[in-house]
């Protein structure tokens, strides 16, 4: 059905008029390719942002073959026929009806527009006949301490009555304030600017829209544990620290040399970690600054890092398909964190981790459409999930950390009862005599 539906769009495009680059192309381009392949940070020498610089390709060669889409690199890539596959898993998907798109520009010769312009001056979307979905997918989830859910889809959020919507693109990750009055979204434009959108529960209104600085999308943005910092992460490599109160930054924190995937306070709040797209994982003291330690050992793209409740840990997984467990010591000052445990977890890389509130398990997901749970600190396996029928996109514990939350790329949600662990039976015994 889906093969029929793509060659009826195609035959559609086809009648009625040659693709044009600017109108047709470029928003493809320009959603899924632009943030890793601009002018300004080209990945692999190669660069999106005109026509001149698509056709010229980059490390790779030439990703265009005009009249010829099937052995075109760049077609291959976008479905699957050869590495590296692009956009990464981890990232949105280009639709069926857009990649036809492309197959047809290609097909009629990858005409080029009069005006050789960068697409991303300006945001021009297109009228096109895409694909329905019967759900939009999910691409944040949280819980509040108090046990709220809310998701984060394209240009919005959902939680219980509420609808937060004109997000300027995909929601990437949410936040609760610590009295569970606001609720913090990290979005953005790709190679324009980052967003990091503050709501106001009681009032269903926006309260403040944290956006200076940033020249990227945004992957994180947290509160600081006594709810007076925002932290803000993304595209751009950098980590900006915000006055809640007054909405001015405090600090820009810079040093990862790729995108900064994810961050997170410790519990104290004194330090921040965060994850980066060049395979390290670095921690800042939040009050400075200063950088306290970089963890090189990673061997891939880190998506995930988190400090375990207790201080204890810090614990980190990403594109290398391992987990990570360091001892936490650099408390104040610049100290090497032992690395202690290793595990290898998944056959494909890890898109999210989440640890229970007590510590006493953490959750991991990955491409390979698994989800598994493990226990802390010694990462030894729980239980596992196979086969879900996406990926999926986030994971959140309940309070009693013996609920799991799953939210995938199709639209859709479980809620899943774990076992008891041996520690938790044997004290439920216990109790009972």
């Amino acid at each position: 059905m889906k093969r029929f539906s793509a060659l009826l769009f195609l035959i559609t495009v086809s009648a009625v008029a040659s693709t044009d680059f600017h109108k047709d192309v470029a928003p493809i381009l320009r959603e899924y390719c632009a943030g890793c392949h601009n002018n300004d940070d080209p990945e692999g020498e190669f660069s999106v942002e005109t026509f001149q610089s698509l056709i010229k390709g980059g490390d790779s060669g030439k990703p265009i073959h005009a009249g010829n889409a099937k052995n075109s690199l760049l077609i291959q890539q976008l479905t699957g026929l050869k590495k590296p596959f692009m956009p990464p898993r981890k990232k949105p998907q280009p639709s069926v009806a857009q990649i036809e798109i492309l197959k047809t520009w290609i097909a009629e010769g990858a005409k080029g527009p009069a005006e050789d312009r960068s697409i991303l001056a300006n945001l021009n979307v297109p009228k096109v006949a895409a694909a329905k979905l019967n759900k939009q997918p999910i691409t944040a989830m949280t819980l509040s301490s108090g046990g709220v859910r809310a998701l984060g889809f394209y240009s919005k959020v959902k939680m219980g009555k509420w609808t937060f919507s004109g997000h300027a693109g995909k929601v990437n990750a949410l936040s609760f304030s610590p009295d569970g009055n606001y609720i913090l979204a990290a979005t953005g434009i790709t190679g324009l600017r980052g967003e990091a959108m503050l709501w106001n529960l009681k009032t269903g209104k926006r309260e403040r829209t944290f956006t200076e600085g940033h020249r990227d999308i945004l992957y994180g943005a947290i509160f600081s544990p006594d709810g007076k910092i925002i932290a803000t992460a993304g595209y751009d490599r950098l980590i900006q620290l915000w006055d809640v109160t007054s909405g001015n930054p405090l600090r820009t924190l810079e040093g990862h040399n790729g995108p900064v995937h994810d961050i997170a306070f410790s519990p104290d709040g004194t330090v921040l970690a965060s994850a980066g797209g060049d395979s390290a994982v670095k921690l800042w003291l939040t009050k400075t600054g200063q950088r306290l330690d970089t963890f090189g050992q990673p061997t891939g793209e880190q998506f995930n890092v988190a400090f375990t409740p207790d201080g204890q840990h810090i614990i980190a997984a990403g594109a290398d398909k391992q987990i990570r467990l360091w001892q936490w010591i650099s408390k104040s000052k610049p100290q090497i964190n032992p690395l202690i445990l290793v595990r290898f977890a998944h056959e494909d890389e890890i898109t999210d981790l989440a640890i229970s509130p007590g510590g006493k398990r953490v959750a991991s997901t990955s491409a390979d459409r698994t989800v598994k749970v493990w226990s802390m600190p010694k990462l030894e396996l729980l239980q596992k999930f196979d086969n879900q029928p996406d990926v999926v996109s986030a994971l959140a514990f309940d309070r009693s950390g013996k609920t799991l939350y799953l939210a995938r790329l199709d639209g859709s949600m479980n809620r899943i009862r774990l076992k008891n662990t041996a520690a938790e039976t044997a004290s439920e015994q216990k109790r009972t005599l």
